[in-house]
């Protein structure tokens, strides 16, 4: 990934008094982190320019040089980066420091032989120039975490109160500046967030803040900038670092119009903006909704993209569609979603009813109305194990006693015919029925086509209708 090119990366030490450190021992300390950074001795070389104050060696396609000559000039920019957010609040007493500094030291590193600015205009196609520059984040990270190594070991050879890392404009005490340099993610020493309120006449708490992250145009080619906004500076800052995490992975910025957030409920839009060619280009950051802060964006589908610890997508869904992984901005995706749309709009509206459901709904609600306290035996086994009539079948009419015509019941024959709430005619003798012939009894047990099928067995309420007909 390409960043924005440097020709090299400082880092100023201020000193009260004129004591330098060994030549021979700030020598060994630049093999020694050479080393660290996957550079052979032997791929390391003194240059001709080196004095007993000044060390010029070139490692591994980089130039190093440390100076420890030179008296403090360029106070005034000091001074001015002791404003810087947040320089006061991490060194209190960086006015004194500034104040007191008699020497400074300035360590140097560069990609190339030659810087540069240094090479004459005829003879920079020879050269080469993109050598000559850091322009690249694998050469930045490697050679700014040299840098640091660097300054870190310098600090215990030669007394220090103040350390100015010149990428962002960051003035921190030694020890301050140590923990940075040496913790896992160097991010909080490459990036300095400098945040500012823009003009406004709103009440303190309502006062929008915005965020700039300077340094971040070495990491991602991008000046990267949080626009204001009333969300907490805190997680403001935590964003903009984690937004330049995200290109490291991806290992090239996410594009224009683009969004990211910490999930689905928080949703932050990426805006590029083009600048002079001396100055890196930006990108603006601008919170458009987070569910933790009241702040309720558009409702548009989103393609939500989860990164792994190496950068690649393990994950696509897409928030407001139907269907996970389709791309609304897509002419087959947004038929798709179209289509989608349609059937699930047909599948929420309800059917039409016809006039034949309607009756079999009605006549299924008439066959749960009549109630019985008491039920024959067998017609209560077989009320527990037949089944529903099938839709389409007609239930029988039932017809309520008072419409029956009365049975010529003997005195005997009525106090032996009770039955619950509703009465039949048990007969006292077996009736006599009529005898079928053989070839009858055949011609019934012969299947009709009508019934290739099998029907479904009455229910239980048909069955009880039957029988009180006489059927």
């Amino acid at each position: 990934m390409n960043i924005f090119p440097a020709e090299t990366f400082n880092c100023l030490a201020l000193h009260p008094e004129n004591e330098f450190a060994p030549a021979d021992r700030v020598r060994q300390m630049i093999l020694n982190v050479a080393a660290e950074h996957g550079i052979a001795p032997g791929e390391c070389h003194l240059l001709p320019p080196s004095t007993d104050q000044n060390t010029y060696m070139f490692c591994g396609g980089f130039r190093v040089l440390i100076t420890q000559s030179e008296p403090l000039t360029g106070r005034a920019a000091l001074e001015r980066a002791i404003d810087n957010y947040p320089v006061r609040k991490l060194f209190p007493q960086a006015e004194r420091a500034v104040a007191q500094a008699r020497m400074v030291t300035t360590l140097s590193i560069g990609r190339g032989l030659i810087p540069a600015s240094l090479v004459p205009d005829h003879m920079k196609e020879a050269v080469s120039p993109q050598t000559q520059m850091i322009d690249t984040l694998a050469d930045s990270q490697t050679a700014m975490s040299f840098l640091a190594a660097l300054v870190v070991r310098f600090l215990k050879l030669r007394y220090a109160t103040a350390v100015n890392w010149q990428q962002n404009g960051y003035l921190l005490p030694p020890d301050v500046f140590t923990s940075f340099a040496q913790a896992e993610d160097k991010l909080s020493l490459y990036i300095r967030p400098h945040a500012y309120v823009p003009p406004q006449d709103l009440p303190d708490e309502d006062k929008y803040v915005g965020v700039l992250g300077a340094g971040s145009q070495y990491l991602t080619g991008y000046l990267i900038h949080f626009v204001p906004s009333t969300a907490p500076l805190e997680f403001m800052l935590e964003r903009l670092l984690q937004f330049v995490s995200l290109c490291d992975l991806r290992q090239a910025v996410i594009p224009d119009g683009d969004t990211f957030g910490i999930d689905p409920s928080e949703r932050i839009r990426i805006h590029h903006e083009k600048t002079s060619p001396d100055e890196p280009d930006r990108i603006n950051l601008k919170l458009e909704m987070s569910a933790a802060f009241g702040i309720i964006g558009p409702k548009t589908p989103m393609v939500n993209l989860q990164y792994g610890l190496d950068g690649s997508v393990v994950e696509q869904t897409m928030s407001g569609a139907g269907k996970d992984g389709l791309d609304p901005n897509d002419p087959v995706d947004a038929a798709i979603l179209a289509r989608l749309a349609e059937l699930k709009a047909a599948e929420t509206s309800p059917a039409p009813v016809s006039p034949g459901s309607a009756r079999n709904a009605t006549a299924e609600l008439s066959n749960e109305t009549p109630s019985f306290t008491a039920v024959q035996p067998q017609a209560a086994q077989s009320q527990t194990t037949q089944g529903q009539t099938t839709q389409g079948q007609a239930a029988q009419a039932y017809v309520p006693p008072a419409g029956r015509p009365a049975p010529d019941l003997t005195a005997d024959e009525g106090q032996r015919a009770s039955f619950g709430t509703r009465q039949r005619t048990i007969p006292k003798e077996t009736q006599a029925t009529e005898r079928l012939s053989l070839e009858e009894l055949r011609r019934f047990a012969q299947p009709s086509p009508a019934e290739d099928q099998p029907k479904p067995k009455a229910s239980a309420l048909e069955r009880l209708t039957s029988f009180f007909k006489g059927k």
